[in-house]
């Protein structure tokens, strides 16, 4: 709190010291607040006029002249300066059109506190910018205008209008919670919010908004919210229960929807096939079969178009606050002027295990990537791992087989996140070179802003923005976001906390979108002491937050071999894979890389793939214990009780080695030395490869 200065400490009315009280809580809170002409002033706007030329400046003080100078009885009523804050203002006296217009700022802006007058339909909600100090945005609507209030602005926040009526504000004590604590909105969902509400403006003078002959964001948002959980009842159909006569009764219902202009047709055939080809229908039926019953439910559908949802979104959002508990209503209580509580107390989402529905877990790639769920893909610079999300890409854009795994995976469209490649020279050759189907593959380079410039996308404030290009794209099957710490805008990532609240987005985006995100990041310097999921950059957050995390290293005796193994997976268990990074000649004269897995799978973790070994400094000792295997095993098989003591004998150092790690060792030199072509007698490299074995971490039957 900030006291007035001694001089002007004098006798103050309770009313006066009230008032006082107020303004210090508002600055306290964040808010910059100023004096007010009373509702029974003579000046052209009692109760809204601001006290005294310059108030702007005076406001912007710190702290603000409202809070030192105590208030003069002429100017009772409190305002709150713009800067910074975008205050919606809803200038209309008929109480549906201004419940329709609140219920949009709550779908597309968030939940807010609401200043209100008893009796009157005008009401205020009030947010914050997420960066800068916008201007005013204004429309006009049926009856009166909405404004978005802004820079160099005020509202009235406490004090009586010039009807005698005083504002009170839902939650009341709002201002005790602190500015911070507001949502916060960007200049590009306060433009949608207004073009949302632009159809009222043609409103026909009876009361109800003429919005019937365009189709609101809400009505398309319908349409995409059925398209899925029409494509989930589908989907989950087996053979011999009605699947042809569920594909055509969907069909129809979506058909009516496409008739009423809310989603396109192509949209709805696109997910309705792939539905049918996920569920087997298409396989036993044939793919003709499938599109011929679709077709026949799409046309009796777009001969009966849905009609327009007028009241969605007050009914909707009244229905949301009931279902959540946070409004009760009793018979006979009218509804017709409700208040809808905002800002409530957080609580608990508690679910009985018993009430929820097991599910399989869906896979993208079998046992490695998984649908719904976060992966991570991590190595060092120059080993392909872009090359690798191409790969991916190409598979799930054109339904081909994936390595090591066989079974029918969904196909669909991918979305890529990449700011360090150029799509032109860099991403399309790529994805050519290796077979993706480019007019799928959609690569999100950096978001404009509302006046021209670009930036970078982020995970934290730009979620909205990508779940709406995921309206548009519903068939998205992958997102690849490389790298995933270049999408973190000012997170920490080497803070736990920090780095798990930067991710809940994209699981939570994972999860209920039913889309496979796969991030990609890069080694530390050193080998995590031996530990592959320690040698990820940053917080340990990122492995932990992943689902599945595969690393990617070179082979350890063939330079030009990659190695793709599992460091963590917490839903299956993946072999290892190797490939090699190979060149294809494109037209133009352009030569992209491209990658080529060789056959079966490879028998190492990732901790040893990792190479504890390569990162120590002292290789003599390795070398001397690679001559020492070689010597002793060149004439055959060698008792390791008789190796032992041989070895204690040695200078070289190592870990304590038992009889069992000897044989170990011996077991795997000769069976490395096999694979290679060496036949019974184990050459010096082989036996390298398993006496380097040895000193990591091994492990023995």
């Amino acid at each position: 709190m900030v006291d007035a200065p001694s001089s002007a400490k004098t006798w103050l009315s309770p009313v006066q010291s009230n008032v006082w009280a107020i303004r210090k809580q508002l600055w306290a809170a964040g808010y910059r607040p100023l004096a007010v002409y009373g509702a029974g002033e003579k000046v052209p706007s009692p109760g809204k006029q601001p006290v005294g030329k310059g108030w702007q400046e005076r406001a912007r003080l710190d702290p603000p002249e409202a809070v030192t100078v105590a208030p003069a009885m002429t100017g009772l009523n409190t305002g709150i300066l713009c800067d910074g804050l975008r205050a919606v203002d809803i200038d209309i006296d008929d109480e549906r059109h201004a419940q329709e217009i609140c219920a949009q700022a709550w779908s597309i802006l968030g939940e807010a506190p609401v200043r209100f007058r008893a009796g009157s339909a005008r009401r205020l909600m009030l947010y914050r910018a997420i960066e800068g100090e916008p201007r005013k945005r204004a429309v006009n609507v049926h009856g009166g205008k909405v404004e978005v209030l802004g820079f160099g602005q005020q509202f009235v926040g406490f004090g009586d209008h010039v009807d005698g009526s005083a504002y009170d504000w839902q939650p009341a004590n709002f201002h005790e919670r602190g500015r911070s604590a507001l949502t916060a909105v960007s200049e590009e969902q306060v433009q949608r919010f207004l073009q949302a509400i632009v159809p009222m403006a043609a409103a026909d003078g009876t009361g109800n908004a003429a919005i019937a002959t365009a189709v609101t964001d809400h009505e398309r948002a319908y349409a995409m919210k059925a398209l899925q959980d029409n494509f989930s009842e589908l989907r989950a159909k087996t053979e011999g229960s009605g699947r042809n006569d569920a594909l055509n009764g969907i069909a129809y219902r979506m058909g009516r929807m496409v008739g009423s202009g809310w989603i396109a047709a192509e949209t709805v055939k696109m997910a309705l096939v792939e539905a049918s080809h996920l569920n087997g229908y298409a396989a036993k039926d044939t793919l003709a079969a499938v599109e011929a019953t679709i077709a026949s439910g799409l046309t009796r559908g777009i001969q009966n178009p849905h009609p327009p949802l007028v009241d969605a979104p007050v009914l909707d959002t009244i229905r949301r606050f009931a279902e959540d508990g946070r409004v009760r209503f009793t018979a006979g209580s009218p509804v017709s002027n409700p208040v809808m509580p905002i800002a409530m107390e957080d609580r608990l989402i508690v679910h009985r295990v018993s009430d929820v529905q097991p599910e399989p877990i869906e896979w993208l790639w079998g046992q490695r990537i998984a649908i719904g769920k976060l992966s991570l893909i991590a190595g060092d610079p120059g080993l392909g791992k872009s090359q690798l999300t191409a790969f991916m890409a190409a598979r799930v854009t054109t339904g081909t087989a994936w390595p090591d795994d066989n079974a029918p995976r969904p196909t669909g469209s991918v979305v890529m996140l990449s700011c360090e490649d150029d799509v032109g020279d860099t991403i399309r050759p790529r994805l050519e070179a290796a077979g993706a189907n480019l007019d799928r593959v959609h690569v999100v380079e950096a978001v404009r802003t509302g006046i021209g410039a670009m930036r970078g996308l982020s995970l934290q404030t730009d979620m909205t923005r990508l779940e709406r290009l995921l309206d548009e794209l519903p068939d998205v099957r992958l997102v690849i976001i490389d790298p995933i710490t270049a999408y973190l805008d000012k997170t920490d990532t080497h803070k736990t906390a920090d780095v798990r609240a930067a991710l809940a987005p994209a699981q939570a985006l994972a999860a209920r979108r039913r889309i496979a995100i796969v991030a990609v990041s890069h080694l530390n310097k050193s080998s995590g002491n031996g530990k592959s999921v320690n040698a990820i950059t940053g917080s340990g957050a990122f492995v932990a937050a992943s689902r599945a995390t595969f690393l990617v290293t070179k082979g350890q005796e063939d330079e030009g071999l990659r190695l793709f193994v599992q460091a963590k997976n917490n839903l299956g268990q993946a072999s290892g894979l190797a490939y090699r990074v190979q060149l294809k000649e494109l037209p133009n004269n352009i030569v992209a890389p491209y990658i080529e897995f060789e056959k079966g799978t490879v028998a190492i973790t990732a901790d040893e793939a990792i190479g504890e070994g390569e990162h120590r400094s002292d290789h003599s000792q390795l070398d001397a214990a690679k001559h020492f295997l070689t010597e002793e095993l060149r004439h055959g098989a060698v008792s390791s009780k008789t190796c032992l003591p041989m070895r204690r004998n040695r200078t070289f150092r190592t870990r304590p080695c038992d009889a069992p790690r000897m044989q170990w060792a011996s077991k795997r030199a000769k069976t490395a030395s096999r694979a290679n072509g060496f036949g019974n007698s184990p050459s010096p490299a082989a036996l390298g490869r398993a006496f380097k074995r040895l000193l990591a971490r091994p492990r023995w039957p």
